[in-house]
């Protein structure tokens, strides 16, 4: 699927992929430290060569702020790509804002979803985030977002069941939707990123389901999700008969 999407006054038009097939959620490229506390978004970042100018996630998501999610998150990602196929690695958080827009969510969602791997994979800090956008939204991608101390002292299973019972209906609402775009294609990977991930998205579903507040939203994409996992089950299975 493609979305046009305009570019600049000049009406220069670019197909961009939003659905584009990509779903490792590791990089290749490494950190690096970005600028402190850039105070004129529009001037002194600025959107990749690789990346579009601009995203359109629909009439109910025209939001000043929201394009400076995405001129952030895709100025802090500009030199990382998906390890598996070497796509630009923006590419996923667009697809995982694009999911949560097509379920209603409100334009902070969209916000954090657009940045919810820039404190894990990039050299942005917290306090960047809180001076761009608020402390809302640094609190929504902290949620997302896995504390490696944390993680070591608990394990993986433990940190993720903790974090999940505890975070916002809106922050978990982006963590399924990161995972639902991490696992839809896994027909297209090799039997090892399968072995990595599945567990990952099955740990998560059980995790969430223990909870008695999920939203039909929340439903959704735990079961968009299930489905994702049986294909994976499905390839694991027919290629151990071979």
């Amino acid at each position: 699927m493609f979305k046009i999407i305009f570019i600049s006054a000049s009406l220069h038009i670019l197909c961009f992929p939003i659905w584009l097939h990509s779903s490792e959620c590791e990089i290749s490229a490494k950190k690096f430290h970005a600028p402190q506390f850039l105070t004129k978004i529009s001037k002194e970042i600025q959107i990749p060569k690789n990346m579009p100018r601009f995203v359109n996630f629909g009439k109910n998501y025209r939001n000043d702020n929201i394009s400076r999610a995405y001129r952030v998150a895709a100025y802090y990602h500009r030199d990382q790509v998906r390890k598996f196929d070497k796509t630009p690695y923006m590419h996923h958080p667009v697809r995982v804002a694009k999911i949560l827009s097509e379920l209603n969510v409100d334009a902070d969602t969209i916000k954090a979803a657009l940045l919810h791997d820039v404190l894990e994979d990039t050299g942005i800090g917290e306090a960047e985030i809180k001076n761009y956008f608020g402390e809302k939204i640094l609190l929504l991608v902290k949620y997302v977002t896995a504390n490696a101390e944390e993680l070591a002292r608990l394990g993986k299973q433990e940190y993720w069941n903790k974090k999940i019972k505890e975070m916002p209906l809106d922050a978990l609402l982006i963590k399924l939707a990161d995972r639902w775009d991490n696992t839809r294609d896994f027909s297209t990977h090799n039997i090892s990123f399968i072995k990595k991930y599945l567990p990952q998205g099955q740990g998560l579903v059980e995790s969430a389901l223990l909870r008695d507040d999920l939203t039909a939203q929340h439903h959704h994409l735990i079961t968009k999700i299930k489905n994702n996992l049986k294909r994976g089950q499905e390839i694991l299975l027919r290629t151990s008969t071979i």
